[in-house]
């Protein structure tokens, strides 16, 4: 009873939509961090679970909400070195477990109509924060997560983040599996439901409806793919974005695999990596 009422006194319901608002901008004065829990309550009951750290001092200050890799729980990540590099930056980070998954409650969806519709809902939610810019809360997919970003900023019109930052995620789900080893392949083959189930996760297929800036942050050999550039490729081809950068420079049409942009490994928490996305977040606050 007393676990219940304490989850309770943190349960929150989500807008229904983007909250706009105007907010005075106040730079963070300590280095002091502050880091909160809350229940989101979406509209089937579900409730999801996010973690959130940032300065502890400070107002209006820019957000990364970061959508998780694999069929993983996210909320974990806010230990990561990568996300209190962010927060070091001046930034809040929001981490969360898509419905199934950690200490959501739900069944698992892999990141289909339903968890994008719970991303979206994450979104409102980090709009809505006091001393939270909206005008500056930046997606962060990683992997897998790209299927919950894209299809987020494909189909809900009223999100206004102002970046996408997309690390190494597949492009059309059903053919670029084929190279991964592991239980999540495992798992979403055993999940299919046919064409339409896979292209519902790709980003590649919601590419054409994304508008927001995008930075596509790519490695060599891709943690997933090795040295494959096919997915990365498939989302360039396809966005609608008004601003993509391959890393740290703007993309226009051509192939990657010669355009000299990708070179090294960026597996999270090493310093490119930290350095690729500290670089992509200052280039657009």
């Amino acid at each position: 009873m007393i676990a219940w009422l304490l989850s309770c006194q943190n349960l929150t319901h989500v807008p229904s939509e983007w909250v706009y608002r105007t907010c005075e901008y106040s730079p963070p004065i300590t280095a002091q961090t502050d880091d909160f829990e809350r229940r989101l309550l979406v509209g089937d009951g579900t409730e999801l679970f996010v973690t959130v750290k940032g300065p502890s001092t400070g107002q209006c200050l820019p957000m990364v909400v970061v959508m998780p890799p694999g069929l993983q729980a996210g909320a974990k990540d806010i230990d990561t070195q990568w996300s209190d590099a962010l927060v070091e930056l001046g930034f809040w980070v929001a981490h969360w477990d898509p419905r199934g998954r950690g200490s959501s409650t739900g069944q698992e969806v892999a990141n289909g109509p339903k968890g994008a519709s719970d991303a979206a809902s994450v979104l409102r939610w980090t709009s809505s924060l006091p001393s939270v810019d909206p005008d500056r809360i930046t997606v962060m997919s990683r992997s897998f997560g790209g299927g919950l970003a894209a299809g987020a900023l494909a189909q809900y019109a009223d999100l206004a983040p102002n970046l996408w930052i997309d690390y190494e995620s597949p492009g059309w789900l059903f053919e670029d599996i084929q190279f991964v080893e592991g239980r999540s392949r495992t798992q979403l083959e055993s999940m299919a439901q046919g064409e339409l189930w896979w292209l519902e996760r790709s980003p590649a297929y919601w590419a054409p409806n994304v508008e927001t800036p995008y930075v596509r942050l790519q490695g060599l050999p891709d943690h997933a793919q090795g040295p494959r550039f096919e997915h990365a490729q498939a989302i360039l081809d396809r966005l609608s974005s008004s601003e993509i950068w391959l890393n740290s420079e703007p993309w226009s049409e051509g192939d990657i695999s010669e355009s000299g942009l990708i070179g090294g490994g960026l597996e999270p928490d090493s310093s490119a990596f930290i350095a690729q996305l500290q670089l992509a977040l200052q280039r657009f606050d």
